[in-house]
Formats: structure tokens, sequence, C-alpha cells
């Protein structure tokens, strides 16, 4: 398998502070158009010259003044595999075999070699998502090992005080699972819109759509032009079916929010999983969100969702229990009259 290098805004300037002034990319290579847009504010000249065998490189572009954070391995496949399937038949610009030099320099600063992408049953089993903008509880949690993704709302990043961009790219320092955020709009063109700025930012979020006529329509549009989505804010078990047949990966159904409006959460979660085992849609994973505590994670899972979106304090809880306190402190007290050898 060949190798196939994705450079960001990042890598551009780890060549500019080497002081490399130009970099010939392969034509399996991925740029982003904020690379470029890096390269050509630090005068780092990047070569797209066409290949010996006329074929069309893979090249991500985009209009956005955003940044994509580091990526890992596994992010760098699949982005790459998102990219080549949906190059096909558009007109792209044709890059060059790197030269010697841009090799070297490939090796050594920027090169990310292909990994193996996700497992074909991964959206079948269960996943614990953080449900936090804030990213010491972020880095506090991944670093038990514990968390398979991270979901965030409008609300969190506000209370942040940072951009989505800048969010991600903290985020995408230490973790390299799925991120869900929000893209907003009245109508299927906004949400489109929004949905593919953020896409920029980096391809593989998780870009949470919500559930009405306009949104399951933009599901729709997106899922065809290689954007992860995650269908949200719904209650009814028919939005999460024609989430699932619109081709969603993720759907993200709201249990507190619907038990605080009266209507029984659960219930729905469990018609929804049996709506989607009934017609085969096995690449949509059920996310249960909207989570108070630990017994709602408990009941959700026995509902039939495949994963969970939690606060920090859920999961802090999750992990904690009075007696297993007391009774660590018991053997932390024994422990200490045990003769050492």
């Amino acid at each position: 398998m060949s190798t196939r290098n994705f450079y960001t805004a990042t890598d551009i300037e780890l060549l500019n502070g080497k002081g490399i002034t130009k970099l010939d990319v392969g034509e399996n290579d991925t740029v982003t158009a904020i690379a470029f847009e890096a390269a050509e504010k630090l005068g780092v000249t990047i070569n797209r010259a066409k290949s010996s065998g006329g074929k069309a490189g893979i090249m991500y572009s985009s209009q956005v003044n955003t940044t994509a954070g580091p990526t890992r391995q596994r992010i760098i496949t699949e982005a790459s595999k998102v990219l080549a399937e949906n190059s096909v038949g558009t007109s792209l610009p044709q890059i060059a075999t790197p030269s010697r030099a841009a090799q070297i320099v490939t090796a050594s600063v920027v090169s990310r070699p292909v990994s193996p992408v996700l497992p074909d049953d991964w959206m079948m089993k269960y996943h614990t998502f953080l449900d936090t903008a804030d990213v010491s509880q972020i880095r506090d949690a991944v670093s038990t090992g514990l968390i398979d993704g991270i979901a965030t709302n409008p609300n969190k990043v506000a209370q942040s005080g940072k951009s989505y961009r800048q969010v991600v790219e903290e985020i995408r320092k230490f973790f390299n699972g799925p991120i869900a955020v929000q893209a907003i709009g009245k109508t299927t063109q906004e949400v489109c819109e929004c949905a593919r700025r953020l896409h920029a930012i980096d391809p593989l979020l998780a870009i949470k759509i919500t559930a009405n006529k306009e949104g399951l329509a933009a599901v729709k549009i997106l899922v065809k032009e290689g954007v992860r989505t995650n269908a949200t804010l719904m209650f009814n078990p028919t939005q999460a079916l024609l989430a699932g047949l619109a081709g969603s990966p993720f759907i993200s159904p709201f249990i507190g929010r619907a038990k605080m409006a009266g209507q029984e959460g659960l219930d729905a979660i469990r018609k929804m999983r049996q709506l989607l085992d009934a017609f085969g849609l096995n690449r949509t994973n059920l996310i249960a969100a909207s989570i108070k505590d630990v017994d709602q994670v408990i009941e959700a899972i026995l509902a039939g969702a495949h994963s969970v979106a939690i606060t920090f304090p859920i999961f802090e809880a999750m992990c904690e229990h009075p007696l297993t306190t007391d009774g660590l402190n018991g053997f932390i007290e024994e422990y200490k009259t045990i003769p050492q050898s």
C-alpha cells in the first residue's frame, strides 16, 4: 500500500520554521485549502505540476478561512478515503510525484502513513461520547481510554468562549475519535452551507443536523457528498427512521429533554431501535443524548441505544460509588499493616 500524505496549515508552518520554501506534493496526497493559504502567507511554494500519468490528484478544497487541526493516523486514513471516493468524476488540480527533496522533508516532518480504517462493525458496537466542549474535561476523560467520541452543542461551545475551529483544533491535539458539532440553519440550503463550512475545519467531524424536514433533506444531500452527519434533536421514532434511511451514520434522540416535557424518551428509544433493526439500517449508530443521570444511562442501553452521550459529571459518577471509595480506603489502611519484604 502506497503512502498518502495529508498536509495541513500546521505542516506548512513546520516547513517554514525549518527554512523550507518549496514543497512538491504527490498525486495521491491531500492538501487542504487552508494549507495553501498558510503557504501563501509564509512564502512556501506548493508545486502541483501535472503528473506523468495524467491522473488527477486528490485535493481537498474549501473557501473557509479556518485551519484544520492535527490529525492522527486513523483520521487521516478516513479523510483520504472519503476524499478519494468523492473525487471521481470531478475536475481536480493535477499534482506531481514528489521530488527527492520533498520526499525527505515529508518523511521527517509531515509524512503520515496510511493505516486501516475503522472496522465495519464499529457502528454497531457500544461507544461512550462525552457531551462537553470543555477541553480540560475532555482531556481528563480521554486519558482514561474510556471515551470513544465527543459531542458538543452550540451552548457548550459558547460557554467555552472559543470558536468551533479553536475547540476542534485543541481536541485534535490528543484525540482522534469522532467529534460532533452542530450545523445551524432554517432552510435545507442554509443547513448544508453551514455543515460544509464545519466539514472544512475537519473532514471527519460528525455534523449534527436537526431532525426536521429541512434538516433530514440536508442529511440526504450531505451524506452523498461524504459529510458525516449526526441527526439530532429527535423525539419521534419516525425521525430516527427517516434519518437512517437518509444514510446518517449517527442519530441522537434526547431522553432527558423528552422526560421534562412529559414524554417517555426511553419508549421512543426502544421503538427507534426496533425500526432501525426492522429496516436493516445497521450502519446507523443510535446515541442516547440529553441524559441526566447514571440510571438513565443504564435504562437507555437496555432500551436499545447503541451508545450514550454523557456529561463529564455523569461520566465520573459512572466510574465511582461511595462503597467503592470506602472499600479502597479500608484496603489502603490494611495494606499499611502488611510487613514489607
